[in-house]
């Protein structure tokens, strides 16, 4: 059970208790709404605008590190190829328009 812990959001010990080991892959409905807003909420912290912004390109190394490339600055010297992380202030910020 004890690796139930860094998964699960609630993570108390009826929570856990909850989720036997033969239910993991069912977990509730709302420890997984809970878990996914959790880790959204970490991107944010660690990205900033970057996370949802339409000039943002992920770039994935063979060894999983995650870089994010402005696309503006192909066209524009001004943003740099590679912000420094969190951007909290960016002039060519375009939000993503969410999958429907």
């Amino acid at each position: 059970m004890q690796g139930l812990r860094s998964v699960l959001p609630c993570a108390g010990e009826s929570c856990i208790q909850q989720h036997s080991i033969l239910r993991y892959w069912s977990i509730s409905y709302s420890c997984a709404v809970g878990f996914i807003a959790m880790d959204r909420e970490d991107e944010r912290r660690r990205l900033g605008l970057c996370l949802d912004c339409e000039n943002a390109r992920v770039i994935e190394t063979p060894r999983s590190s995650k870089f994010y490339q402005c696309q503006l600055s192909f066209r524009d010297q001004s943003f740099p190829k590679y912000p420094r992380l969190p951007v909290v202030e960016c002039s060519g910020y375009l939000r993503k328009e969410p999958p429907s």
